[in-house]
């Protein structure tokens, strides 16, 4: 019902029959005319069950209102690049350089970013990190701190990605003979387990910071690395990188590649070298020439086959 019916239905119940007028003092109050009943009476006492209606749309036209039209929920700010910017320097530079340029993490100034080829990606490494990395998660930053953010870095990849000097494939027969790299590192599933995998070294660093740890292996150890000596009460010492640790033992890798494992109680000594490395620096084994040439070779692994 209309609340033009309304108005209609309330008016004829208030006028009462056609055939007889308002009983009140001045028709005389003639028997069978009934008495004028307020709108809250006549509603009140309707049984039909269009009376809420009916008072409503009442109230609505008396009052000479109209429903509220359906509201359209606030917009999100647009992102902000200067507070992007902000963010990133106070959380990302450490890792990516201040302007992505990539130290202990990867340059973001690649046109594509291999884990981040779309907005969606990005967004997503960046609140969840990526697990088994360096690259931590970011749960307290907002929606819109993470889309300001993701905004920064994409405009960073606007700018020429860094080229390492030298001949990647002069570098490559480094890798596998003066180098020695092979026998300890793993690439696309063939070398040593002592080392990091290299098989996308070139996503994760830049070819300064490969310049830097190969002339000082020490400068840049992973987050955990420790390098111990161990020496049992027989008087054997080995020496490796821990593997796991607890009140009672040690595992760790061997300089050769291989497992061990000890009690604690069996050992007569057990030095943490912290800061050390088993890596040898190329620093007066290479020339500068070579170590380019290495650098480069480094830079193309991307985890292609």
């Amino acid at each position: 019902m209309t609340a033009k019916h309304a108005v209609s239905e309330v008016r004829r119940r208030i006028a009462g029959p056609r055939s007889g007028g308002l009983g009140s003092a001045r028709n005389g109050g003639r028997k069978g005319v009934q008495a004028p009943q307020s709108v809250a009476t006549l509603l009140h006492r309707s049984a039909r069950p269009a009376r809420s209606s009916i008072f409503s749309a009442l109230i609505l036209v008396l009052a000479g209102t109209r429903p509220c039209p359906a509201q359209t929920p606030p917009k999100v700010p647009a992102p902000d690049a200067d507070a992007g910017a902000q963010i990133f320097m106070a959380n990302c530079a450490h890792c990516h350089g201040p302007k992505g340029e990539g130290t202990t993490g990867p340059a973001l100034t690649s046109p594509r970013l291999q884990r981040a080829s779309g907005d969606d990606a990005l967004l997503r490494i960046i609140y969840f990190g990526i697990e088994g990395t360096e690259m931590p998660p970011s749960l307290t930053l907002t929606e819109i701190e993470l889309k300001a953010v993701a905004r920064y870095v994409r405009s960073l990849a606007a700018k020429v990605e860094p080229v390492a000097p030298g001949n990647p494939f002069a570098g490559d027969r480094i890798y596998r003979g003066a180098g020695g790299c092979d026998k300890c590192h793993v690439m696309q599933g063939a070398g040593g387990t002592l080392g990091p995998e290299l098989t996308a070294v070139g996503l994760r660093r830049n070819p300064a910071f490969l310049r830097a740890v190969l002339l000082d292996p020490s400068s840049s150890l992973p987050e955990g690395f420790l390098q111990v000596r161990a020496v049992t009460k027989d008087g054997k010492s080995v020496t490796g990188i821990r593997l796991s640790e607890d009140a009672f033992s040690i595992r760790l890798r061997d300089l050769s590649g291989g497992l061990l494992g000890f009690w604690k109680a069996d050992l007569k000594e057990l030095q943490r070298e912290t800061g050390k490395s088993p890596m040898p620096s190329f620093k007066g084994t290479l020339t500068p020439a070579e170590i380019d040439d290495l650098v480069a070779y480094l830079m193309t692994r991307k985890g292609d086959k």
